[in-house]
């Protein structure tokens, strides 16, 4: 009798492991989702970055373009991207520099796509943060991330 209650307990604690991870990884693949759906957006800016840094002698946003375009991993890439973001304000806000309109553009674009990504980040961040889950996601490796800031 009380090989089978534990093996009840056991079985029991297993599900509400696996279900836990289970939310845990939902709420990570939406986030994977949102920024596939924003990296053509990301690409074209860098690109066009690239181009422009090129033509204002800025090597440094030159090689974080490269090294974003290199990146496979969403969270380096997010990490990435803010500098890159960070690069872009602090040249917008000298007067001396000319920027390109098709650049103006997509970061236009960007900001509304980055809404949706930066809510499904949130989502994430809060559901590894629950009391219950943060075992179940430091046991699986998962861990709160960064946001787009734009």
């Amino acid at each position: 009798m009380t090989v089978l209650i534990v093996s009840i307990v056991v079985v029991f604690i297993g599900l509400w492991y696996s279900g836990l991870y289970y939310n845990c990884s939902y709420f990570k693949r939406a986030r994977a989702i949102k920024f596939v759906e924003l990296k053509e957006l990301l690409n074209e800016r860098c690109e066009l970055m690239t181009v422009w840094a090129d033509g204002v002698g800025r090597t440094d946003i030159k090689e974080l373009c490269d090294k974003a375009l290199a990146e496979s991993n969403i969270d380096v890439r997010v990490a990435i991207e803010n500098q890159l973001t960070k690069a872009f304000i602090e040249l917008q806000c000298d007067c001396s520099v000319v920027i390109n309109q098709d650049l103006c553009m997509v970061q236009a674009k960007l900001k509304d796509r980055v809404k949706s990504f930066n809510e499904s980040t949130d989502i994430y961040n809060r559901v590894v943060a629950n009391f219950l889950i943060r075992v179940t996601a430091r046991i699986a490796e998962l861990s709160p991330v960064e946001k787009l800031h734009f």
